[in-house]
């Protein structure tokens, strides 16, 4: 019966000292028969190559960093998109109201115009939170406790860059201050005062622009 090494497989001459196919002495390497080995290569047959399992986790590696990646931009489009929208500046303004909070309510004005009536309005107050808590309790004497304030736009109008230019020219005429409007709204904004007991509801027109990032009731102060 032939006789194969059972180191690499490969099949033993008789009377052979070492293995032709791997060198092992035969004193040193028990012969077995074919049945025995049958899962090991036949002698001088190429070894493959071991994987290399480092690669491919380092291509994997670069796949999820990508990917990340990839969704840290969506996200941060979906939210410049969806985040900052231009209602967000009204929204501020009458929650500042509501909560008598001039830091949530200044956040809806450009900030020299703010600056501004901090500066003019707010002259005999402590704080510009009792100059909101005035025209808080204004309504609520007229409307009744628990004043809630809602809105909803009847009409909006994109400005077009002439009239983002005029409004630029007449903020630095005004505030002295040169501003770059990226995009602006004309808004028709129907707003409802509502208290325990009794509610009102008024339409006024307002500009919302986008300077930098950001959305801003644009003259707020000539508005009121």
């Amino acid at each position: 019966m032939a006789k194969f090494c059972s180191n690499c497989g490969g099949q033993i001459p008789e009377g052979a000292n070492n293995c032709p196919g791997c060198g092992k002495p035969v004193a040193n390497n028990p012969v077995v028969s074919p049945v025995a080995t049958a899962y090991q290569q036949p002698a001088g047959y190429p070894v493959p190559a071991k994987t290399n399992n480092t690669a491919k986790y380092i291509g994997i590696g670069a796949v999820v960093v990508v990917a990340i990646i990839v969704i840290v931009i969506l996200f941060n489009l979906i939210k410049g998109i969806f985040g900052a929208s231009y209602t967000k500046p009204i929204d501020n303004m009458f929650k500042g109201i509501e909560k008598q909070s001039w830091k949530t309510f200044s956040s809806a004005l450009l900030p020299e115009e703010a600056e501004y009536i901090e500066d003019y309005m707010g002259y005999g107050y402590d704080n510009m939170d009792d100059f909101l808590k005035e025209m808080y309790d204004g309504f609520e004497d007229e409307y009744g406790k628990n004043i809630k304030i809602s809105y909803k736009i009847t009409d909006t109008e994109k400005l077009d860059n002439g009239d983002m230019k005029d409004l630029e020219e007449d903020f630095d005429a005004n505030y002295d201050e040169k501003i770059d409007i990226k995009e602006a709204y004309q808004l028709e904004v129907e707003a409802t005062i509502r208290g325990n007991d009794d509610s009102s509801t008024d339409s006024s027109d307002m500009i919302v622009v986008k300077v930098g990032s950001n959305w801003y009731m644009y003259d707020f102060y000539g508005i009121y």
